[in-house]
């Protein structure tokens, strides 16, 4: 990131402090303790990236009593990151710190922390015994910039990450804490999880949460949920109601305080009735993904999946998902129809150019080609998803058109129209897709 304006920037400021009484929380209960979110990395101020480490961190600790009162991005700059360390220590006991622990020169989280607190860095032999496990030794001398990530805090220590080569990081003054994170959210999020969180419970004395629940939604936005519970299922007193919108999906989590009266049954209650008024949109309770849900119910009919898609980004979601060696025989990707056509012919042994299949409409020749495909590989289910404007008759500029088929069943069609261009938008456009395939297996037609 280059300096801007008199040699420093900080964007994405967000530093909201809660009260008694706001939304979000109840009047009657008080946080264990604050603290500052610190998010680093110049490609979140280029706009590649999304800060996803301020949601997840609120979410996960919230339920513990600890409030975070603000979040800050900055690049990858001594400079700016030291002046985020000095507002973020104003405002809180605890200030966690996301990114830049790598081995590489930009990676400057670790010695900036070490400057700004006093607190010098040693190697650990334990970190660097499993680098060299994870490397060896001879790779390791050879790249010495690798050895740096076994410097840790002389007084605070370490957090394992089995997911990854970057320690977490804890720099304790005595009055404050900071701790460092790796970027990656697969390292980042089970490390807090599983490492983090029971050093802060030791630390701060935090109370376990109350009992909670957490509904997730696909095709409703976060206003239609508010207004249908407050207006047909209402609110108990006490009850910490948060959500979360991301990529056309919301999860809802309702929860009690610890120590509330007969609180696990009320909570199932107020959570069967919000089911009742919105039941279609609910696609999962708890950590299940929408991925999970759909590959799940192939699974339970004895069928694999195979997915022919122009953009790829459907197959995507679905390989990110533990069932996918189970449930998807396979998916064929390619930029544009012709792309598909290519692909689809050398899977069912025609040579470049020729083109299988019977005659119709070219919709209906890439289905039957599909189709064909998935017979070959013995399937039980096909999804098609294809942006055909300009390469069949009545394609439609920005909107996708699919079909789906299970078992023996009919094929469904679908259309659906890109809600933006940009990694949002092709996330919206699978979650829809996802979505309208799950309901489809269910029985129901999703507008």
């Amino acid at each position: 990131m280059k300096h801007v304006h008199d040699g420093w920037l900080w964007l994405c400021l967000v530093a909201v402090t809660l009260r008694a009484g706001e939304a979000g929380r109840p009047a009657t209960e008080t946080p264990t303790a604050p603290y500052f979110v610190v998010v680093t990395g110049g490609e979140l101020l280029r706009g590649v990236y999304a800060d996803g480490h301020t949601q997840f961190l609120a979410r996960t600790l919230r339920p513990w009593g600890l409030e975070c009162v603000g979040s800050l991005c900055v690049g990858d700059v001594a400079a700016d990151l030291t002046r985020a360390l000095e507002f973020a220590s104003k405002a809180a006991p605890l200030v966690i710190v996301t990114g830049g622990l790598g081995p590489t020169d930009d990676d400057i989280t670790r010695q900036t922390l070490a400057a700004f607190t006093g607190i010098p860095l040693r190697e650990d032999a334990d970190v660097l015994a499993d680098m060299e496990r994870r490397f060896g030794r001879e790779r390791l001398a050879r790249y010495p910039h690798l050895r740096r990530q076994a410097m840790v805090p002389s007084r605070g220590g370490w957090l394992p990450n089995p997911n990854g080569t970057a320690v977490g990081l804890v720099f304790d003054t005595g009055e404050r804490w900071f701790v460092a994170l790796p970027g990656p959210p697969g390292e980042l999020r089970p490390m807090v999880r599983e490492h983090l969180l029971p050093r802060l419970r030791e630390r701060f004395g935090l109370r376990r949460p109350g009992p909670s629940v957490t509904l997730r939604f696909a095709g409703i936005g976060e206003s239609q949920i508010d207004a249908v519970i407050h207006e047909k299922v209402g609110l108990p007193e006490g009850l910490m109601l948060s959500s979360i919108f991301q990529a056309g999906r919301v999860d809802l989590t309702l929860a009690l305080p610890a120590g509330s009266p007969d609180a696990t049954n009320r909570l199932a209650r107020l959570a069967a009735a919000v089911r009742r008024e919105l039941g279609d949109r609910i696609y999962a309770e708890g950590d299940r993904t929408l991925e999970e849900v759909v590959l799940e119910e192939l699974g339970r009919r004895g069928v694999r999946l195979l997915v022919v898609e122009t953009d790829g980004i459907v197959g995507a979601d679905l390989a990110g998902c533990g069932l996918a060696a189970e449930v998807v025989a396979g998916v064929v990707a390619a930029p544009n129809v012709g792309g598909l056509r290519e692909l689809l012919a050398r899977g069912l042994g025609a040579t470049s150019g020729e083109r299988p299949g019977r005659g119709g409409s070219d919709g209906g020749t890439l289905w039957e080609e599909a189709t064909a495909l998935g017979r070959r590989l013995g399937v039980g289910a096909v999804l098609l998803a294809a942006e055909t404007a300009g390469e069949t008759a009545g394609g439609e500029e920005g909107v996708v058109e699919c079909r789906f088929r299970v078992g023996a069943g009919p094929a469904v069609r679908g259309r659906f129209k890109r809600p933006g261009a940009g990694p949002e938008g092709r996330a919206r456009l699978a979650t829809a897709i996802l979505d309208w395939c799950r309901g489809t297996m269910a029985g129901r037609r999703f507008p």
